[in-house]
């Protein structure tokens, strides 16, 4: 089992065999470590030592059994990344959700999620009831969700981050009854904000597994659990010929849905004309704003549970100062 863990570990720091190799303090071959890894050696006492340094994980971590695994939903999305990376955000998922369940069960906090579902969707409508559901599920009514992500985690849910490149939008899945996402923490608060919406429909949702048809129900779930119909109503009417830039970015503001999303969203709900939609969509085209919109959304959108409850073990003398660092890399910052 070590070498599965070993594996895991180099993969989550996002190094090859031979990277891991130059980060060692006395020379190893990538042959050597590969033979770890394969369970055809193992490494002696002073070596694991040295391997655990070089991945900044505690020997223990290395030699325990797996405790946790994830069963993507969506995984095919992948695809756009390079093998490597989907290894590395894979291994660094299942490594930090190992970390934070154990620390959960140190406090007593549960591992039940509060979903509803799955629910059967195979029309439009089906996705807006569903986000209804988990609005009602989790008393959020009609008013907008100051941050998602923290919601997510006060609802049972863990959610992690990873610095990734600009194809990756995000991922999500089930650590046994644990919802699990990860998303991309280079991204802007609104965008990251639409993608964990977005994980929340994959599963919430029970859907045909056209990967097409299924993105589309997943985006619909996602812009009306961040809008529901009715208030989307409420704050720009039932029909309108057109929508100015200064009331999009307002309404990005209080509702954290980007510009771009409430111009769909009213398309959706038939508030404007497929014209409109698409001049509105080319003026943004024009003025570069399908890029980078003139109005940002001035919030976080991080996860927070993790950082508090490894401070909340260094406090009560749970785990070492070091320990601490090894799990958040700059807690107490």
């Amino acid at each position: 089992m070590l070498g599965e863990r070993l594996r895991q570990a180099r993969l989550a720091a996002g190094l090859s065999l031979e990277g891991l190799a130059a980060k060692l303090e006395r020379p190893v071959t990538k042959q050597a470590l590969s033979k770890y890894e394969q369970g055809v050696s193992e490494p002696g006492p002073s070596r694991l030592a040295d391997i655990a340094a070089a991945l900044n994980v505690r020997e223990s971590t290395l030699l325990a059994e797996p405790a946790v695994e994830i069963e993507w939903v969506a995984y095919r999305k992948l695809a756009r990344l390079r093998r490597s990376h989907q290894e590395q955000v894979t291994a660094l998922a299942a490594q930090r959700l190992e970390d934070e369940l154990r620390l959960r069960e140190m406090f007593h906090i549960g591992d039940r999620h509060d979903l509803p579902g799955p629910i059967d969707v195979q029309h439009f409508n089906d996705c807006e009831y569903a986000a209804a559901a988990l609005r009602m599920r989790w008393g959020l009514e009609y008013r907008p969700v100051s941050s998602l992500v923290e919601t997510v985690e006060a609802h049972g849910g863990i959610v992690l981050m990873w610095q990734a490149l600009r194809e990756f939008d995000g991922l999500s899945g089930w650590a046994k009854q644990t919802p699990v996402m990860v998303l991309n923490g280079a991204a802007l608060p609104d965008r990251r904000r639409l993608s964990a919406a977005h994980k929340l429909g994959h599963l919430v949702m029970r859907t045909s597994g056209d990967a097409k048809q299924d993105e589309q129900f997943a985006f619909r779930f996602a812009a009306a659990f961040l809008v529901p119909a009715d208030a989307a109503r409420h704050e720009i009417g039932t029909h309108r010929r057109g929508l100015s830039m200064d009331e999009l970015g307002l309404l990005k503001q209080r509702w954290g849905l980007s510009m771009q999303g409430w111009i769909r969203r009213a398309r959706d709900l038939e508030i404007i004309s497929a014209g409109t939609y698409q001049r509105l969509n080319m003026q943004f085209r024009r003025d570069g704003w399908h890029r980078e919109e003139p109005f940002q959304y001035e919030a976080a959108e991080a996860p927070a549970l993790f950082r508090r409850l490894v401070l909340r073990a260094q406090t009560e003398q749970m785990i070492t100062p070091e320990e601490a660092e090894q799990l958040y890399p700059g807690v107490s910052r």
